[in-house]
């Protein structure tokens, strides 16, 4: 059964499986594994072009057959094969990601995501609805100006599309936009799920008590036809009684006599 994806889930995380080719420096040939593994940890946090994504983790590796190949030069590294899965961080322009704001101000909203890559908000990205305000005691937000609980500030989690990106030496650099509904503060996200939810519940249930009232009515109405219909069975009818008719007069016994005197006579 497929499984239903989760509305407010962080996109642009995957894992790959891949195949690789490391060179590895003669002074490594007595520990492999460890050679590997520096190679490997080179790799994180960095943009590949040829993974399409930036190195967050490795695991699962395993090196391919017992023998390498020297290549000729002046210092003869040796060529590893091996397989790894790649924990990867690959944004699209219309994914959706989460991060922690760490910058508020009138004209925008800094955020980092994974803790690691920065993204920017600009002012004509937050829809309307959304009010830069300033507090007393000088806390910076952005408010929702119909529901307070919505409130992003320095320290919130939001979840934000993706506008564009860039790769800075190797770094990671987003745009994003806060437009759509599936945007904002990720508590307040989660509060809008739950209350839509109880809503769909609280419906099916009226809808479903209005169908069982409706069958009950229905099947009440069949019960007294078929109470009628017995009682109407079980009543004896009425006979109707019949007139005899009775031959009086002495024309009919005439006319009797007249009869068979005629069949005699013949």
């Amino acid at each position: 059964m497929k499984s239903e994806k989760n509305p407010l889930e962080m996109e642009g995380l995957c894992e790959k499986k891949v195949k690789m080719v490391v060179h590895l420096h003669p002074s490594r040939a007595s520990n492999v594994r460890q050679g590997v593994r520096e190679i490997l940890n080179s790799l994180l946090l960095r943009f590949n072009e040829h993974f399409e994504g930036s190195v967050l983790a490795h695991s699962d590796t395993k090196i391919q057959g017992r023998t390498a190949i020297i290549l000729e030069g002046l210092t003869p590294y040796f060529c590893v094969r091996l397989t790894t899965t790649l924990l990867l961080f690959s944004p699209k322009v219309g994914i959706f990601v989460e991060g922690k704001v760490n910058k508020v101000e009138e004209d925008y909203l800094g955020v980092v995501v994974l803790g690691l890559f920065n993204a920017a908000i600009g002012s004509s990205d937050i829809r309307n609805g959304l009010v830069y305000c300033e507090g007393i005691d000088g806390t910076r937000a952005w408010m929702n100006e119909n529901d307070e609980r919505h409130c992003i500030k320095i320290g919130s989690s939001i979840r934000f599309s993706v506008k564009s990106f860039q790769e800075n030496e190797e770094i990671v650099d987003l745009t994003g936009a806060l437009l759509g509904p599936q945007t904002g503060c990720v508590e307040w996200l989660a509060l809008q799920s739950e209350e839509k939810h109880e809503a769909e519940s609280t419906q099916m249930l009226l809808e479903n008590g209005v169908k069982k009232s409706k069958h009950k009515e229905s099947r009440s109405a069949e019960v007294d036809a078929e109470v009628s219909e017995g009682i109407s069975e079980h009543t004896p009818k009425k006979k109707k009684k019949r007139k005899e008719k009775t031959v009086t007069g002495d024309h009919s016994s005439v006319k009797k006599r007249r009869k068979s005197l005629d069949v005699s006579a013949l």
